[in-house]
């Protein structure tokens, strides 16, 4: 289960960026919702309540003044 949050779909999956601070990878179907990963962000301040972004291969995401990319492809 995930709390409320931010979503962006990319390549057959979601990117679920929790209020509380969790991104999750989701593989969504029909029938369920299986969460494949999931990582605490923990740079830095604020809530987390921005939107994360996919461009060309890498995941972003802010949290306050700090921006954090992951390559995903």
């Amino acid at each position: 289960t995930l709390p409320i949050g931010n979503v962006i779909a990319a390549d057959g999956m979601l990117y679920c960026y929790s209020d509380r601070g969790d991104m999750a990878l989701v593989k969504a179907t029909p029938e369920k919702f299986d969460i494949v990963s999931k990582f605490p962000i923990t740079l830095g301040t604020d809530q987390h309540w921005a939107h994360p972004v996919i461009y060309k291969g890498t995941l972003y995401v802010r949290h306050g003044n700090t921006l954090m990319a992951y390559k995903i492809s």
